[in-house]
């Protein structure tokens, strides 16, 4: 009976789950789904899964995880493209971008991560955790006349695109506070380089038009901490929860014409819910609700003003 009711909560999750979902992204804006190859190949599922806390996972499962060591290379292949159909119609407030297939030429991305952590007793643990974030930046080349000319996606004689990436290190301690309960802190320090290429047409819009693009790489760092809390509800059902605070960042000084509020670039904060029932010791379904706070940052979240760019032509 015991096993037959496991069978059918099982598919009830598996199920529910396919009806909550409608699609499948490969990326959380420009965050990875998930962080070492296990979390990854689980989708970034497991806020509630103890064998997935170790690299930017849920602190608290690292109590249960025990001495552990972890190096993982994770390969990303974004392949970018636009087509623009039917010539520029030159008419006030557009820009005049070429008919054709441009495609990125930035396909192929490594990403690392390393991780290690250590009982201090048998009830509490420290762990470090070093990894990254990126893959997603462009690199549109210029079209190439007959005549030898060139010119780029905005009207530039050279490449245009972006370049964003993100080095975290994580240092964590995890604690159990009662049997079958236990919290975890992690302190962040972040470390983000940015570079625009090929902007030039949006000078007018800038309030530094010197500092919009093609200004090389600029860097940044800041820090901040997540906290995270798991227990087991019963058998086989686990609960767990997370909350990162916003990264506060130093300012792309470089780009301070290109963001908002003069550079700034400011993590946005996190959090995540999730249950996972483990059926067996072979099998285990997971479910996990995720809310990245973007909007809390102005330079990704800002709306943008049809008329103010009118105004500019």
């Amino acid at each position: 009976m015991k096993k037959t009711f496991k069978i059918i909560f099982a598919a009830f999750i598996v199920f529910a789950g396919m009806l909550a979902s409608n699609q499948v992204m490969a990326t959380d804006g420009y965050f990875s789904c998930g962080y070492g190859t296990q979390s990854k190949g689980m989708g970034g599922v497991g806020i509630a899964w103890y064998k997935n806390s170790l690299i930017n996972g849920n602190p608290a499962g690292l109590v249960s995880l025990g001495k552990q060591y972890s190096f993982s290379v994770g390969l990303f292949n974004p392949n970018r493209e636009y087509t623009v159909s039917g010539n520029p119609s030159m008419m006030p407030g557009t820009f005049g971008l070429l008919p054709g297939t441009v495609k990125s030429d930035s396909k192929m991305f490594v990403i690392p991560s390393i991780g290690a952590n250590w009982m201090l007793n048998d009830k509490s643990s420290f762990s470090i955790a070093l990894f990254g974030n990126g893959g997603m930046n462009t690199d549109y080349p210029p079209t190439t006349f007959p005549d030898g000319s060139k010119m780029g996606t905005f009207g530039s004689n050279g490449d245009t695109g972006v370049n964003l990436m993100q080095m975290f290190l994580g240092v964590s301690y995890s604690r159990n506070i009662a049997k079958n309960h236990s919290l975890g802190i992690t302190g962040l320090i972040a470390y983000q380089m940015f570079e625009a290429k090929g902007l030039g047409a949006f000078a007018p819009f800038s309030s530094a038009p010197d500092k919009l693009t093609d200004n090389g790489m600029d860097k940044a760092t800041g820090f901040g901490f997540k906290l995270g809390y798991m227990g087991k509800l019963a058998k086989g059902l686990t609960l767990g929860a997370s909350y990162q605070t916003m990264l506060y960042m130093s300012e792309f000084d470089d780009y301070a014409g290109l963001f908002a509020e003069q550079g700034d670039f400011n993590i946005p904060s996190t959090w995540t819910i999730g249950l996972a029932y483990e059926i067996n010791e072979d099998w285990a379904v997971m479910a996990d609700f995720k809310r990245i706070n973007y909007t809390d940052v102005a330079s990704v979240s800002n709306p943008m003003d049809p008329m103010a760019l009118l105004l500019h032509f």
